[in-house]
């Protein structure tokens, strides 16, 4: 849903921006580390379905249930992407509300610094109901 604002200074014909509703208690996701290869790249998560996106592309070892996990944890796992290995391994850090620096939930996915990795991861995540964060380059 887009609507439109329109701003003009006296005597100017009105300029026409469109704009998106941002929702402070939307779930978002962003890349938190610089574009390009690296040994690690760092896909952020932050708000309240911030675990259940998670676990679209992500599996613990045991296959705990994300929401089990305890706050303040990192938990060793693996990737679950469409077309891509079921052996790529990632670290999930979970940082729960209140407690956390943006005071809402937090996960983050630490994996391999593939940029086609971590740009499929991203759009999995864009497709469940996860905002990408393109306001800023990094969260």
């Amino acid at each position: 849903m887009q609507r439109s604002v329109s701003v003009a200074q006296p005597g100017d014909k009105p300029l026409t921006l469109r704009q998106d509703p941002v929702c402070p208690d939307d779930t978002i996701v962003a890349v938190s580390t610089p574009t390009g290869g690296a040994v690690r790249a760092v896909v952020r998560l932050s708000g309240p379905g911030s675990l259940e996106a998670a676990a679209r592309v992500f599996r613990t070892r045991e296959n705990t249930p994300l929401n089990r996990l305890v706050n303040y944890s990192v938990t060793p796992g693996r990737l679950n992407l469409e077309g891509f290995p079921k052996d790529i391994p990632g670290l999930l850090y979970v940082m729960r509300a209140p407690k956390s620096y943006t005071r809402q939930d937090v996960t983050e996915l630490h994996i391999p610094g593939s940029p086609p990795l971590t740009q499929a991861v991203m759009e999995a995540l864009s497709s469940c109901s996860v905002r990408p964060d393109i306001g800023r380059a990094h969260v």
